[in-house]
């Protein structure tokens, strides 16, 4: 090697060094100046459970665990750089990571501590790689309390990591869920388990109409979504206990009380339509933050629907002339029903005018509550009542008889027995609608008028006992939970509840009420929901046949054969169509029923009329759209508007209910394909209102809007691929839930009580006595 290259080597050399020292020296400089990021820290537990909750895999499992080691020695950590690091290289895919590599080298170096909105940042993208989306979200939520201050109805405390919120109880993961009580927080939720805190969403809370239950030592306990809360509050008193107050919170600290004491008492006789009628005080608003308590036995919260109408169980509590809330007082027997009567026909609540009389002399009274005025009237002397009526000073109209023993008689309305009269005595209030007739009555004599127009007088004395039994119970479910308190009521007089006065009052079912005076059917400690109907085909249903929300406990009412010996058939064997269709097609000398008309039925439809079932169709869409759906492209159904069939090239039964009753009927057009719902969406859309029914014994049944029942088999007719008639094969009248009434008669007449009766339809339920 020449002098000239080993001269070039060494210059070579030396610029390479200072090129390094350079890079070197400028890095250094250029670390010098980053400085650690300014702001909210994420919390290292925090970052751990979320990490853990992408269920990545073992490399990220790996990475965590030695990082739970780190947190076991410092539960308070923050998330540092070199442990983001770890974490980042396990848990975020190489091509995904060059981004998030570069930003990161440029803000942190060894010994910082990690930004909380740059680890959420990252997190939200982890969510969408590890598909994990639907399964960790935001929700909103208020924490109302957590473990030891929160107590449930038997007093058990919640446990370590256990918190009420607005929207239930729940269990969280990371230890900062309680420095966020009574503020709206946004957190991270897997499944059921509430993980992290993200953020407060508002720092202030309130709670209104809130029942204080205790207030002492510095501390108020409020009775919160059937909870009992401890809040400290440094100036709680003993005046404060049992009321209803306003809370106050701002950053989780309780500010302020507002306790409501002014209270009122009197027989509540209307509740909707934004107002309570109180008997003594007239009509209040009331707010739309109602909350009803009840105070006897076990603290609880209640719907608006336990009010008890026509009692005076319940103090309702003022603010500022709006009633916030009830507090219901006692739970006594209930003597007296208040039953809406309906006009002739039973077409209406509401009437135009009103003509009474009574058998003894009566008064009418009228005007304000605390200053009535009284009009003697004798016998047999007409009274009319329109909407122009004088007596109309007040709110409301009473009539009643001066005789206990004396009865009203509605001369304006028509019923089968001819004119109606009416035990107890009368109400009559004005609505925009209409005049509304409310006939309250003791529970008994209403049952005297229910019983021989709901089950023939002529039937054997115990199936009459076991339906005034049925009848009481379903009554007194409805005096408990009215239905139509905006009329003042707990039922009407017809079918939608049970027919009431339709029929002339008998001696043998009055005899079967006063036999049964004040028994009730209890499932446990609730009542049973007493359903009765007609006739069964050999086998009845349970409730899942009606599609209903409620979440009540119906397991009493069970699919079983209505028969004794015989063949037998499971409820589940029933839902089959070769079996159902081999079953209602014969007769079985076993059934209870088999000499009734109702047992098997014919019902032929000639003509089909496609733009009369679109029509009916229709009709029950509006009436519920989630039980008639409209068959979509990809072949699922969806509820849909209902707009086209056009010829119909198919009817089938597609699935039943346990039991045999149809559940879903399939109807096939040209231009749509629509599901029906539910036996009693069924029963309607297949009739033609005008074909008739045959019954077993030849007799012909006109049925213009609903069927017999949905025991029934369908067998189509057609010309070409369309269906131009249909054949139906049936059994049973009603809905098969609950009491055969036609079966309870076979049962009496062969020896059973009604006691026996009950106990066969109403599995492993009791009966109680009211009073």
């Amino acid at each position: 090697m020449n002098k000239n290259v080993r001269m070039f080597l060494k210059m070579l050399f030396c610029i390479v060094g200072l090129l390094i020292i350079v890079y070197i020296l400028a890095v250094s400089i250029r670390m010098g100046r980053i400085k650690q990021p300014e702001g909210e820290y994420i919390r290292l537990q925090d970052v751990l459970l979320l990490s853990e909750a992408l269920e990545a895999g073992d490399g990220l499992e790996t990475a965590l665990a030695e990082l739970k080691g780190e947190l076991a020695a410092n539960p308070e950590a923050v998330l540092t750089y070199e442990q983001f690091l770890s974490i980042f290289s396990a848990a975020m895919p190489q091509d995904a990571a060059s981004g998030y590599e570069k930003e990161y080298e440029e803000k942190y170096k060894d010994g910082f501590f990690f930004l909380k909105e740059d680890w959420y940042r990252l997190y939200d993208s982890l969510l969408t790689y590890y598909d994990m989306r639907e399964r960790i979200a935001f929700e909103n939520i208020v924490i109302l309390g957590t473990g030891l201050e929160v107590w449930d109805e038997e007093g058990n405390a919640f446990a370590e990591k256990e918190m009420l919120t607005e929207k239930g109880r729940f269990f969280y993961a990371s230890d900062s869920f309680p420095q966020y009580k009574y503020q709206v927080i946004k957190a991270y939720k897997k499944d059921d388990i509430f993980l992290a805190v993200y953020q407060a969403v508002s720092r202030g809370y309130s709670l209104h109409n809130t029942w204080l239950v205790e207030a002492q030592d510095g501390t108020l306990r409020a009775f919160v979504q059937g909870y009992e809360i401890e809040i400290p509050y440094e100036k709680a008193e003993q005046a404060q206990r049992e009321q209803i107050a306003d809370m106050e919170f701002a950053d989780g600290i309780l500010q302020s009380v507002k306790i409501k004491n002014e209270k009122i008492n009197g027989k509540l006789l209307s509740f909707g339509d934004g107002s309570i009628e109180i008997e003594g005080y007239g009509k209040y608003p009331y707010d739309e933050g109602l909350k009803i308590y009840k105070l006897y036995g076990t603290l609880s919260e209640c719907g608006q629907e336990d009010l008890r109408i026509g009692y005076n169980f319940t103090d309702f509590v003022l603010e500022d002339g709006i009633v916030c809330a009830g507090l219901i007082t006692r739970d006594e027997a209930m003597e007296n029903i208040r039953v809406v009567i309906k006009n002739t026909d039973f077409a209406s609540a509401y009437h135009e005018k009103l003509e009474f009389t009574a058998d003894t002399d009566f008064t009418v009274s009228y005007g304000n509550y605390n200053d009535l005025k009284r009009e003697e009237h004798k016998a047999g002397e007409k009274v009319v009542i329109d909407r122009d009526s004088e007596f109309f000073a007040g709110e409301r109209v009473y009539i009643e008889p001066t005789a206990l023993t004396g009865r009203i008689q509605l001369l304006s309305i028509g019923r089968a027995q001819g004119t109606p009269a009416y035990r107890g005595k009368l109400e009559i209030s004005r609505t925009s609608e209409g005049l509304v007739a409310v006939n309250e009555v003791l529970l008994e004599e209403y049952l005297y008028s229910v019983v021989p127009s709901e089950m023939p007088a002529s039937y054997p004395l115990e199936a009459l006992k076991a339906q005034a039994i049925c009848a009481r119970t379903y009554a007194y479910r409805h005096m408990s939970h009215s239905g139509i308190a905006q009329f003042g009521a707990h039922v009407d007089d017809s079918a939608g509840y049970q027919v009431y006065n339709n029929i002339a009052e008998n001696a043998q079912t009055t005899k079967a009420v006063k036999d049964t005076a004040g028994e009730l059917l209890y499932y446990g400690e609730e009542l049973c929901g007493s359903y009765y109907y007609s006739t069964s085909c050999g086998f009845g249903s349970d409730t899942n046949i009606w599609k209903s929300d409620s979440e009540e406990d119906t397991s009493y009412l069970v699919a079983k054969r209505i028969g004794e010996g015989g063949e037998q058939y499971s409820g589940e064997e029933m839902t089959k169509e070769d079996v159902f269709a081999s079953f209602i097609g014969r007769s079985f000398d076993s059934d209870y029923e088999k000499e009734e008309a109702w047992y098997r039925w014919k019902y032929e439809v000639e003509h089909v009329d496609s733009e009369k079932i679109l029509a009916s169709i229709q009709k029950r869409y509006e009436a519920n759209e989630k039980l008639v759906l409209t068959k979509i492209k990809d072949g699922s159904f969806s509820s849909e508007p209902v707009k086209k069939l056009g010829e119909i090239k198919n009817i089938y039964i597609e699935k039943r209910n346990s039991g045999g009753a149809a559940d879903e009927l399939i109807i096939e057009g040209t231009k749509n394909t629509y599901k029906i719902i539910s036996e009693h969406n069924i029963r309607y859309v297949l009739s033609d209102g005008e074909s008739m029914v045959i019954r077993q014994d030849g007799s012909e049944v006109a049925t213009p809007t609903l069927l017999p029942s949905a025991y029934m088999t369908i067998t189509t007719s057609k010309e070409g691929s369309v269906v131009v008639g249909y054949t139906l094969v049936g059994g049973g009248y009603g809905h098969g839930v609950g009491m055969s009434q036609n079966g309870a008669k076979a049962m009496a007449n062969t020896g059973f009580d009604a006691q026996g009766i009950l106990s066969f339809f109403y599995q492993t339920c009791e009966i109680k006595n009211a009073y």
